[in-house]
């Protein structure tokens, strides 16, 4: 056996073991895309599901709706509480505490008069 057979099977083995990392890879980022995906859902399900036990208890209590539907009381209640998004607050205007405004002083917008 002679030094370039020898790199040849090293690069032989080399090139399995990427193929074998790169299909490892992949397989877990489409999962964790799969996953991603699969929440996103279930969480649109949940704002779903609270919307429409909350007009369904326009129409009837919890304890009936619960019997119609084959659950307990204590599911639909807690299903009903899903939050939805919130947007974002405003700024109130006020600068938060360490912030390097001083009072009295105005910073034009996309200025900041700290320290150089």
């Amino acid at each position: 056996m002679n030094v370039e057979e020898i790199k040849k099977r090293v690069e032989q083995a080399d090139r399995k073991r990427i193929q074998a990392r790169a299909e490892a890879a992949a397989l877990v980022g489409q999962r964790l895309t799969d996953r991603a995906a699969a929440q996103e859902h279930l969480k649109q399900t949940d704002t779903d599901l609270a919307a429409a036990i909350s007009g369904a208890n326009e129409l009837m209590n919890l304890a009936e709706l619960a019997s119609f539907v084959d659950s307990s009381v204590s599911k639909l209640t807690a299903a009903s509480k899903v939050r939805t998004p919130r947007k974002p607050r405003k700024e109130s205007g006020t600068p938060a505490s360490g912030s390097n405004h001083q009072p009295g002083t105005r910073t034009a917008p996309g200025q900041d008069h700290g320290p150089s």
